[in-house]
């Protein structure tokens, strides 16, 4: 896993060649602009560009050196990938042949070692003399292998990003080589190409530590429907008809009030609880069946981890040109005679066997075009899953709050209904107390013998009767008229039996009303749970487009892969035409100097006879060390 990224300075980090912009300052831009093209071509050593560009320079101010180099531009993107490296926790460093005085300016992006040359300097003017580190041929590549070994790194522990020929020495250190808008001679050493000049373009190459290390972070998934019915199915309404009227008969009083004779509290055996059950048990079922999304998403940044087995292979000579893409790890082939009885297995014959050179590239550079289209494809079915998912999770989070509020309206009418069974313990307790007063009063005998009476003068009234019958009960009527004269109900305890009434009227007033606010609460809950219903069905249909769209994602993903094996078989069958035509060319460049070499040593024969030599004749000679 790459732990340390090297960049070079001018024409990546920065947006062009300083020392050219400083030549604006003298009347020699041109000569400097071909020093530095020559040594970023490989034409030049650097050191010798880099001591002539100097001498040039000479007598420049180091005010205006700075004023000329901290007008020139960041190259894009600059500022934004070294954040992000290093807010995934990638040590960042530096490493140009150019000067402090100019490199300063990085000093604001937090990068975590800058390694670079020195100006000499008399009253604020140049010397054209130099020090560092960083002047003779292939010191980028040593002073990269000191920083490794000071933080104890491997080679395939780093990764290294350049442009130019003076970059070679340290991308062949680096276990990973990236060449950023580079030129031919970088590019041919290089193991992945990146054109344009954009360097955001290498941050899917880095894997990150927080977003998809977004892979420790919990799933999750649309509360379950048949969690919402549980729910519901263990509250039930309060029923009207089970509110048990006062009974008319114990409270005949004279001023005995309208009682609502059909109602009844609600009675607290009729009404179940909600099982209550935290949000995390309603989703558990749920998230126990989905992964976590950063598992489940393939994206530009899952692409990484066999780069570095990659990188260390040596055939791997053409560049990879991709943005976001790693090479296939390489396949360990088992060894042939490790057992007796494992048989090599025949190889599938090469289908790139006999192409050139230039037919080879035609076909690598076709697969490199639907590389990227594929990639495209990729990232965008990625971020789609990423919309659904995030629409998913606020509906969810939706859920959880309708639901909390949902509880809370039970727990109110729960508790609203614990009162309602206290206001009908005490009506229930009142009417036992007057009816017992009743009876211990003697009213219930004197409603007895008036209704006996009642009940006699009605039937003398309505019946014909023999003289006999009718004289039998007129007489009784009258001992019952006389026995009720000597009953007289005691003046206090009919006070108390209307005081009671009354209590028992008001307990069962009290009843209703706290009934009617237990339904309107119940009510209020069974509405929140048909709101979660209508916004679960949202987060499945989210959840659902969330999974389809990442099975499309994954499944791009396997055809980058599948294009990244064969680019590089593409890049080891270039190198082998490449060797076979230079084994060709080294060929014929011997039989040709041997030619050479015959016809010198005629010349020389001829030369010792007194033959006189012509210039051409001459080089030839020299030439081959026979003068």
């Amino acid at each position: 896993m790459i732990k340390l990224i090297a960049f070079d300075f001018d024409n990546v980090l920065v947006d062009g060649e300083s020392l050219d912009e400083v030549a604006k300052l003298v009347d020699s831009e041109d000569e400097i602009t071909e020093l530095t093209r020559k040594a970023m071509e490989g034409d030049i050593s650097f050191e010798t560009s880099l001591r002539e560009r100097m001498n040039f320079l000479k007598g420049v101010s180091l005010e205006d050196i700075e004023k000329v180099t901290k007008k020139m531009p960041l190259m894009e993107g600059a500022e934004e990938t070294i954040l992000e490296l290093k807010k995934r926790g990638y040590k960042v460093a530096t490493i140009t042949g150019n000067f402090e005085i100019i490199t300063n300016r990085l000093k604001d992006l937090d990068i975590d070692y800058i390694f670079c040359n020195q100006l000499h300097d008399e009253d604020g003017k140049l010397t054209g003399e130099i020090s560092g580190p960083l002047i003779v041929e292939g010191s980028k590549g040593e002073v990269l292998q000191e920083l490794m070994d000071q933080e104890g790194l491997k080679a395939a522990e780093c990764a290294a990003v350049g442009d130019g020929a003076n970059d070679i020495p340290m991308l062949e250190k680096a276990g990973l080589s990236i060449a950023f808008n580079a030129k031919p001679a970088l590019k041919e050493v290089a193991d992945i190409v990146v054109e344009g000049k954009d360097l955001r373009e290498i941050l899917p190459l880095f894997e990150s530590d927080t977003d998809d290390k977004i892979k420790g972070s919990t799933e999750e998934e649309p509360v379950k429907s048949e969690n919402m019915s549980t729910l519901k199915d263990e509250i039930e309404p309060v029923k009207g008809e089970d509110i048990e009227p006062v009974r008319e008969e114990s409270l005949k009083v004279e001023d005995a009030g309208s009682v609502k004779d059909d109602l009844e509290p609600v009675k607290g055996e009729d009404i179940e609880p909600v099982q209550e059950k935290p949000v995390e048990d309603v989703t558990e079922s749920a998230e126990a069946d989905v992964k976590p999304v950063e598992d489940m998403v393939e994206s530009a940044e899952d692409v990484k981890e066999s780069v570095k087995d990659a990188e260390s292979t040596a055939d791997v000579k053409e560049p990879v040109k991709a943005e976001d893409v790693e090479p296939a790890k390489a396949d360990v082939e088992p060894k042939t005679g490790d057992s007796p009885d494992v048989k090599e297995e025949s190889k599938p014959p090469n289908a790139d066997a006999g192409k050139s050179f230039s037919k080879l590239l035609s076909e690598k550079k076709d697969l490199e075009k639907n590389l990227k289209v594929l990639t495209r494809d990729r990232d965008a079915l990625n971020d789609e899953a990423k919309t659904h998912k995030q629409l998913r999770d606020e509906l969810n989070t939706s859920i959880k709050e309708i639901l909390d509020k949902a509880l809370e309206q039970r727990k109110e009418r729960d508790a609203i209904n614990q009162e309602v069974k206290k206001y009908k313990k005490l009506r229930d307790e009142t009417n036992q107390e007057l009816k017992k007063l009743e009876w211990s009063s003697g009213k219930r005998d004197i409603m007895k013998i008036r209704d006996e009476i009642k009940k006699l003068d009605k039937t003398i009234e309505t019946k014909v009767l023999d003289i006999r019958k009718e004289n039998e009960l007129v007489k009784k009527v009258t001992d019952l008229q006389k026995k009720l004269q000597t009953m007289q109900e005691d003046e206090n305890t009919q006070k108390e039996a209307v005081e009671l009434k009354e209590r028992s009227e008001s307990y069962h007033a009290k009843v209703v009303e706290l009934s009617d606010q237990a339904q309107e609460t119940h009510e209020q809950m069974l509405a929140y749970f048909q709101k979660i219903d209508e916004i679960r069905t949202k987060a499945d249909e989210a959840h659902a487009e969330f999974i389809n769209t990442r099975e499309k994602a994954s499944a791009k993903h396997e055809e980058v892969k599948a294009i990244l094996k064969e680019i590089r078989g593409k890049n080891k069958s270039l190198d082998k035409a490449k060797a076979k035509e230079r084994n060709k060319e080294d060929r014929i460049s011997h039989e040709k100097n041997i030619q050479e070499k015959e016809k010198a040593e005629e010349i020389y024969r001829k030369f010792r006879d007194g033959k006189k030599l012509s210039t051409d004749e001459l080089l030839l000679l020299q030439k081959h060390n026979i003068v």
